[in-house]
């Protein structure tokens, strides 16, 4: 029975899925083939529950130990077996299952200011059609879950990183949880997947193509070219029958980033929503010894979500 030795746990739109292609490129490691599978938060619920939730769509989630174990069955030799689910880091009940299942586990966080992570997150269900509410503002401080998924936090309430990353270091020791920056991934990628590969005891000078950012957010200049793209469409799906995956997941990946419409945070909205984070933000990085005041000035990331 073949079972991760490390995981991907957050934080959502933190370049995630980004990361998660990366990884899969290094030769020693294996990454689950499908994103997100979500485990360890959705374990033991029905399956059949599960399907009827609207974020299920375009995700391959299981609940299953079976299906879970299957889903590394594709490796052959890879010393660093691994998956990226982000709604691990907010899940108060994860950890411990965590814990309890892979004791020797590594995790690996990344942590974004949370307005920006929160916009880019908006923005996201923008793009595919899930948000009704046209102000972020206004979406941001109705205050309440964003989806159904079990579980589920509002967008604000996701940006609150001190109370997972305690609940974290309560059940593995901090020399399993290494934490990085959203910074540290559009600033230096190439160093930050060379510090990943240390720490996953593999080959530290791999080369990883890096040219596609995937799971990019904006409003859609056409709705009916972004439908066209979703990985489920019918049109996607006559495409794979012809084109190697690869080469159509980098041809989506660019034709979306031209059709996507992607508007910057205005400063002065960010700057007053993230008051709403002062305290958090000073509690965590103290907690991970890394400062963060730079997160109460500057301008938005949007151009990077």
């Amino acid at each position: 029975m073949t079972m991760p030795n490390f995981l991907v746990i957050g934080v959502g739109k933190a370049g995630t899925t980004s990361l998660h292609h990366y990884l899969k490129q290094h030769p020693d490691i294996f990454m689950s083939p499908s994103k997100e599978p979500s485990y360890f938060s959705m374990v033991c619920i029905d399956p059949d529950k599960l399907r009827t939730r609207t974020w299920w769509k375009n995700k391959v989630i299981v609940s299953e130990p079976a299906a879970y174990q299957a889903l590394f069955d594709g490796a052959r030799g890879q010393s660093a077996i691994g998956e990226c689910s982000p709604v691990y880091f907010s899940d108060p009940a994860v950890p411990k299952r965590i814990r309890d299942d892979l004791p020797d586990v590594k995790l690996i966080a990344v942590l974004r200011h949370p307005v920006d992570r929160a916009y880019s997150q908006y923005s996201h269900r923008v793009r595919d059609g899930l948000e009704r509410c046209r102000s972020f503002a206004e979406a941001f401080h109705r205050n309440r879950p964003f989806s159904d998924r079990p579980g589920a936090l509002s967008y604000r309430e996701k940006g609150f990183y001190f109370p997972p990353l305690q609940r974290y270091f309560r059940h593995f020791h901090r020399n399993r949880l290494k934490i990085f920056l959203y910074e540290d991934l559009c600033a230096g990628a190439a160093d930050m997947l060379r510090d990943i590969f240390t720490y996953l005891e593999v080959e530290p000078d791999f080369e990883i193509d890096m040219r596609v950012k995937y799971n990019l957010s904006g409003t859609p200049r056409s709705v009916r070219l972004q439908r066209a793209l979703d990985p489920n469409s019918s049109f996607a799906s006559w495409v794979r029958r012809f084109v190697p995956p690869a080469l159509a997941s980098r041809v989506r990946q660019g034709v979306q980033r031209v059709n996507l419409e992607r508007t910057a945070l205005r400063p002065s909205l960010r700057a007053e929503l993230t008051e709403d984070f002062r305290e958090d933000i000073l509690k965590t990085q103290d907690l991970i010894d890394r400062d963060l005041t730079h997160w109460f000035t500057g301008t938005s990331e949007a151009e990077k979500a």
